[in-house]
Order: structure tokens, then sequence, then C-alpha cells
């Protein structure tokens, strides 16, 4: 089973309400730390980004969130080189996942970048990273892991 980050509402005997998280689930403790890896977060699709958002915060990273291109490029010009990795969706009102790509990394050569999609078309070449949507969170979790330790044996 892989992790999934999940809150379900049970009717106990005494007719009350309380949370019930699955046993994968982890709140964060006061003692956990951000992480140096900064992930900028780019999808259209405002739930779906918040719940990304929430599990990699919940493994150390530093994540910001846009919800379009044009927005992910103010974030990462104003954040700099906080920003390590770039998970974007490909399919999104106005600039889509390739155009805010190739952008980014051209003013930015050192981002890894991660697309998604929860379409059939138009998807990467292979061997570019992709995930398709859905998929499970440790399946993201593992390919950020191993991209940016490919990243960092590049660079050094």
């Amino acid at each position: 089973m892989g992790d999934y980050i999940i809150q379900r509402w049970v009717k106990p005997e005494d007719d009350s309400r309380r949370p019930m998280h699955s046993a994968k689930s982890r709140v964060p403790g006061p003692a956990q730390k951000k992480s140096a890896v900064g992930i900028l977060l780019v999808d259209d699709q405002s739930d779906l980004r918040s719940l990304l958002r929430r599990a990699l915060e919940l493994e150390g990273y530093s994540v910001w969130e846009a919800g379009n291109g044009q927005e992910a490029l103010e974030i990462a010009e104003a954040e700099g080189n906080r920003i390590h990795l770039l998970l974007t969706d490909l399919r999104m009102p106005g600039m889509d996942g390739y155009e805010l790509a190739r952008e980014l990394t051209r003013r930015r050569p050192d981002i890894v970048v991660l697309y998604m999609s929860g379409y059939s078309e138009n998807l990467p070449p292979p061997g570019v990273p992709f995930l398709q949507k859905p998929f499970r969170l440790d399946t993201l979790k593992r390919e950020i892991a191993r991209l940016l330790q490919s990243n960092r044996r590049a660079a050094g």
C-alpha cells in the first residue's frame, strides 16, 4: 500500500462525528524541519494542487503553488534559487506546462522539471520525466527523489 492522505468521517455508535485518519496518514509534528529543496507546483485544479502541496510538505519540501504558468513565472522570479524542481500539469489555460518549463529552464537551466497530466494526448516523449494522473503519492515522492538525486550527481 502506498501513502495516501485520507480523512474520512465515520458515524460512531453515539452519533457524534470525529475525523478518522488512515494508518498511513501522517500529521506534521512541531519538530519537522523544512527541506532546503523547493518545489514549484503548478496545476489549474486547486483541490489537487492543495492535496499535493500538503503531501510534499509532509515530506519536508518547501512548496510554492501556482494556478497557471504566468503566476508560476512570477513566483519563480521572486523566489530565485530557492526552487529546485518544477512539478507542472501539461494542460492549463493560457500557458501550458511545456511553455512554462521552456521559459523557466531558459531563466534557470539548473531547475528539474517533472510533468503530469490526466490526458493521454500531447504527452512528453519517452525518457522525459512524467507522471500520468491519477498517480499514487508514493510514486510522486519516489520520482521527485530520483530526479533530485540525478540532478545532484550531474551538477556535482
